[in-house]
């Protein structure tokens, strides 16, 4: 009787601990988005963006998105792809405060610039609503001629009204 509550009672820590392995395994498997659309300013400037993202997961760090981004026909690539990681120098409380935020690290830099600019001609991801499926998203667009700081783009929007019908949805105005 004795001997059966022993090997029941590690039959359940084994199986406990094989769920636990496998829900930290696939936690850690990258989801891929694949997307198009019409992405919109407020002031109604469209452009067209294709998105072909990989997010990975951790648990100690934001996630990161990487892959292409075509935007206006220029194709941008993760800015990790050419060694810019920035989260390796930040303690470990402060990995957790970015990741608590919710925002995936979504840096994104032209690809045809060698060496790519981190300043200009840039998409950086503000917001996204439903992160893997990407259903709302804004960034911030820079150029090198831009002096505004960047333009923000939301999506997906054609017109000024959509693009801010979406702004007011990711920033809760």
């Amino acid at each position: 009787m004795r001997n059966l509550l022993q090997k029941k009672s590690l039959l359940a820590i084994f199986l406990i601990i094989i769920v636990v392995i496998i829900i930290i395994f696939t936690y850690h498997f990258p989801v891929k988005k694949v997307k198009n659309m019409t992405v919109c300013t407020l002031d109604g400037q469209a452009a067209d963006i294709e998105i072909d993202i990989k997010f990975y997961k951790s648990f100690f760090k934001p996630t990161i998105g990487k892959g292409i981004i075509i935007f206006n026909g220029v194709e941008y690539i993760n800015a990790t792809e050419e060694g810019f990681e920035p989260f390796y120098k930040d303690s470990l409380f402060t990995k957790l405060e970015l990741k608590s935020n919710g925002l995936p690290y979504l840096y994104f830099v032209n690809s045809s610039l060698n060496p790519p600019s981190y300043i200009s001609d840039t998409i950086l991801f503000t917001k996204v609503n439903g992160l893997y499926d990407m259903d709302e998203v804004a960034f911030l667009y820079t150029k090198a001629d831009n002096e505004t700081g960047g333009i923000e783009y939301f999506g997906p929007a054609a017109t000024s009204e959509e693009a801010y019908n979406i702004y007011k949805l990711l920033y809760k105005k």
